[in-house]
């Protein structure tokens, strides 16, 4: 008897410390693994860096709006929509589904399939690293795109 009200009191006081903790884990801000894709996203800008053979040769920053620039629609049913607009102009958009998981994104088009980072994800933004590596002529080529993306 005496066993069982020692694990009952264990039980009462550890219990509630285990919950506690969740509910500060969730509150702190971290979404990365709960927050969704699905909506609307612009992208806002995106930083290039090129390196080879591991040595960054150059960076650029491309900024982007409504106007010029590229929206993704994200829907529930795994499907996405990749609108391109210059100019004012929505060109013919892109189809393709994809899948999520906690540390990516991988969209799939018609002719080619993309795998992006998610390096971070809230209910209103998220930044996305696509990694692209080639050789030619003795050397490892690198091209590095951090995408800023912002909920619409």
């Amino acid at each position: 008897m005496k066993k069982l009200f020692v694990a009952a009191l264990l039980a009462a006081v550890i219990l509630p410390f285990f919950s506690s903790c969740q509910k500060s884990d969730q509150a702190s801000g971290n979404t990365s693994n709960s927050a969704t894709f699905v909506g609307q996203w612009q992208i806002s800008k995106i930083i290039w860096q090129y390196y080879v053979d591991g040595s960054i040769r150059e960076e650029a920053t491309e900024y982007m709006d409504a106007q010029n620039g590229e929206m993704f629609e994200f829907r529930a049913d795994y499907t996405f929509v990749d609108v391109v607009t210059k100019d004012g102009v929505a060109y013919v958009p892109s189809n393709g589904t994809y899948v999520k998981t906690p540390s990516m994104i991988i969209l799939t088009y018609p002719s080619y399939t993309m795998t992006l980072t998610i390096e971070s994800l809230t209910a209103n933004e998220a930044v996305v690293i696509d990694e692209q590596t080639s050789e030619s002529g003795g050397h490892v080529n690198k091209t590095v795109r951090r995408i800023f993306l912002r909920k619409l």
